[in-house]
């Protein structure tokens, strides 16, 4: 077994050694690990684009923010709402068919499904009647939000919503006919008729086929749910938000306004609003996915780009196909291909925002308050999102990187100072194993002096033995003993 071995590094500094130099050495090994894994880790994070890379990314950015300035255009709400419009009444139409209904006009189908009730519509005017109660009747939300409260209707026999000042409002409901009397039918009642009367409300009513209320999508729903927080009333005790999701859902809020502030309208004498309902959020969707398409193509070009380049580099280093590193030739999860898609993603949104600025000058005839809405109908929300994302993942990848290298320096330093002890621990043996052999040959000495010494004596006492016997009366013991004298004097 080793022992420790207490080094004087410097007047200050005394190290103690405690481990083995096998201890040392597999401690060492577990640094140089570390340290190649962490090599690997940043060299993914470390941006290797060259000119080339940033040439095309740039020109792949320009060419997808021109196509979308002449194919995609500006963000067009209504063009989006009537095209979810002629698909909800479609759905609607179907729906009904599929239960039963034998016509094919939307009036029909929304009259057949409209005997599939909710308990919750007997107490309509405690939710603001038939403007307001789809939004302010949770149950009457096309999200989740509207299933959970849909079933617990069932089993408390209460409707939830919110009143006119936005706060949360629970009433019992009045008429039970749609509500099951066992669970079974309780989770028909919640769920399936729930799913119906949705069908038969989102495109209006009977009465004003495909141009009525509506009822809250899944981002409005959960909107209004969040307004009941008191938080969200102000120092007058105001729920402002609750207020402009009301807005927001009746068209007011985004209706166009003239100079006089009253809300234009169209040739056919109705007023010009966006209803932000279930047809509406289908709208904003078809429109984002039409903003998509030049951001995908941008994507696209950029990463097959990337995988194309470094498999052609792959090849001209590798002597076959089988020795190709695929990893390196992967257009995602590194610092380079990030790089590339910032720069490609911040040129297309540069294009999409000149040509924003260019339309809301022309369009906008100096009225400040036009031109910034002209200017926000041209960009491309989509490409804005995707700028932020790469910009943020480019910036997040450079941090990882700063603390990845500190994490390699303290390595570093750790293996010095293995290496250190270790040649210290290694020199500190020598000394040891030099005064240990000092003084075993300093025993060594000594125990041949005391052999000497013991050799001394013994001589001594022959001689004198010998003297002895000598000095015996030689005559006695020849008489007594013959030879006897003979055979001690040969012995000695």
């Amino acid at each position: 077994m080793m022992k420790n071995v207490r080094i004087q590094l410097n007047p200050e500094t005394e190290l103690e050694v405690v481990a083995p130099v096998g201890e040392l050495d597999r401690r060492l090994a577990e640094v140089d690990y570390e340290v190649a894994v962490l090599d690997a880790s940043i060299d993914k994070l470390t941006n290797h684009a060259e000119k080339l890379d940033y040439a095309v990314a740039a020109i792949s950015g320009v060419l997808a923010g021109l196509f979308d300035v002449l194919f995609v255009g500006k963000f067009d709400l209504q063009e989006g709402t009537d095209w979810s419009t002629e698909k909800v009444n479609e759905f609607v139409t179907k729906v009904a068919q599929r239960n039963g209904y034998e016509g094919d006009d939307l009036q029909g189908a929304i009259r057949h499904l409209e005997k599939f009730g909710a308990p919750s519509d007997s107490v309509y005017n405690e939710f603001g009647g038939g403007l307001q109660h789809h939004l302010r009747d949770f149950a009457h939300h096309a999200s989740i939000v509207g299933l959970v409260f849909s079933l617990l209707t069932q089993f408390t026999r209460k409707a939830y919503g919110t009143k006119t000042d936005g706060s949360f409002h629970v009433v019992d409901v009045t008429n039970t006919t749609f509500i099951g009397e066992t669970v079974p039918t309780k989770i028909t009642f919640g769920l399936v008729y729930w799913l119906l009367h949705m069908a038969s409300d989102m495109a209006g009513s009977s009465g004003s086929p495909g141009a009525g209320t509506g009822i809250p999508g899944p981002v409005m729903s959960v909107v209004k749910l969040l307004s009941t927080a008191p938080v969200f009333k102000n120092k007058d005790g105001v729920n402002e938000l609750s207020q402009k999701v009301s807005k927001l859902f009746n068209g007011t809020l985004l209706a166009e306004h003239g100079e006089d502030g009253k809300i234009l309208r169209g040739a056919d004498g109705k007023p010009l609003i966006h209803k932000m309902d279930l047809r509406g959020e289908l709208g904003v969707a078809h429109q984002l996915a039409k903003q998509a398409l030049p951001v995908l193509i941008n994507e696209g070009f950029v990463r097959g780009f990337y995988f194309v380049n470094r498999l052609v580099s792959e090849l001209k280093e590798k002597e076959s196909l089988g020795d190709v590193e695929w990893e390196k030739t992967l257009p995602f999860g590194n610092r380079t291909i990030e790089r590339m898609m910032t720069v490609a993603t911040g040129a297309f949104t540069l294009v999409d925002m000149l040509d924003a600025a260019i339309e809301g000058a022309i369009n906008s005839k100096a009225n400040w308050v036009e031109f910034f809405r002209q200017f926000a109908l041209r960009l491309n929300f989509v490409g804005i999102g995707r700028v932020t994302i790469a910009l943020g993942t480019d910036i997040v990848m450079g941090l990882q990187r700063g603390h990845k290298s500190k994490e390699r320096l303290l390595l570093m330093a750790e293996a010095l100072y293995l290496t250190e002890a270790k040649v210290y621990y290694g020199e500190a043996l020598v000394w040891t194993a030099a005064k240990d052999a000092t003084e075993s040959i300093d025993k060594l000495y000594a125990a041949m002096r005391e052999l000497s010494h013991q050799i001394e004596e013994d001589v001594e006492a022959i001689e004198a033995s010998a003297a002895a016997v000598h000095d015996l009366d030689a005559v006695a013991i020849d008489e007594h003993n013959p030879g006897l004298r003979k055979s001690i004097l040969d012995i000695l």
